[in-house]
């Protein structure tokens, strides 16, 4: 028991680190400057927008300002390959100047001063997360002590089940000028979660998963479960693999087969397959 309330500790702990956004290399940022001097009386006064592409990995922190994606923390130079400059002149400056050096400009504004325009940036990203989780498919193994006197097969379970976890998710992302299906910005295109779980449902007691018991009608008791998971995802959907122990509450309970600890040093581990959604 001592056991899982450590790991349990250490999973809590690494949740609650801070979110980190790791921006890929090969990406493209932007920054308007001024232009610089020229001769010609007749050329267009103003400034120009500055197109860089990412060499290195960099910790960056993005946010939104009148549908302008803003990267907060400035990129290092070394990080920076040498930029390209690019008429710029169909846009309110004012709105620009107060955001800071890099961000990534409205889709109009890239679809009339870049031809080679790339509409999305892709980081990576590592955050706490909580789910709705239920588990689909529960599986049982065999039980078989040797001072009993009875054993019991492996089984498949199935049933309504519903809890919630916590993890950390490290996702691959994008961020766009355009909003997509569900209507952000931000798309997750793929994540893996690891973390741990605390579900409620219920289960059957009867003659033959009760030991040494008078029972004569079976009985729904409620059950609660916890455990840990490893999870992959989509956007806010997830599918994964859980490890869980199963306790029911209620008269008979603590002679049911699969409660907790009650037959043995070592729990009554089950697996299972997962689905959870994302919670904000």
């Amino acid at each position: 028991m001592r056991k899982l309330f450590f790991i349990f500790a250490i999973v809590g702990f690494v949740s609650c680190k801070p979110t980190k956004t790791i921006i890929l290399k090969n990406q493209f940022v932007y920054n308007i400057e001024r232009a610089a001097p020229t001769n010609d009386p007749n050329a267009p006064a103003g400034y120009v927008l500055s197109r860089y592409k990412t060499t290195k990995f960099s910790q960056v922190k993005f946010s939104e300002d009148a549908g302008i994606q803003k990267i907060s923390d400035k990129l290092p130079s070394s990080t920076l390959s040498d930029s390209k400059t690019i008429p710029f002149l169909d846009v309110s400056i004012d709105q620009y100047n107060k955001i800071g050096r890099f961000y990534f400009p409205e889709d109009r504004i890239l679809k009339q001063t870049d031809a080679n325009y790339v509409s999305k940036i892709k980081y990576i990203e590592s955050s706490v997360v909580f789910q709705a989780i239920t588990f689909a498919l529960k599986l049982r193994p065999k039980i078989d002590i040797a001072d009993k006197i009875d054993s019991f097969p492996a089984t498949a379970e199935t049933g309504l089940n519903v809890g919630f976890t916590i993890g950390r998710k490290y996702s691959l992302n994008s961020i766009s000028t355009t909003k997509n299906i569900f209507g952000d910005k931000t798309s997750r295109l793929f994540s893996i979660t690891p973390g741990a779980f605390l579900n409620f449902g219920a289960t059957e007691l009867n003659k033959a998963n009760i030991r040494n018991s008078s029972l004569l009608v079976s009985r729904k008791v409620p059950t609660v479960s916890f455990g840990g998971f490893l999870s992959f995802g989509y956007y806010r959907f997830n599918v994964g693999y859980g490890l869980g122990i199963d306790f029911a509450i209620g008269p008979y309970s603590k002679r049911w087969i699969y409660q907790g600890f009650a037959h043995s040093k070592s729990p009554w581990l089950w697996h299972g397959i997962m689905i959870s959604m994302d919670l904000k």
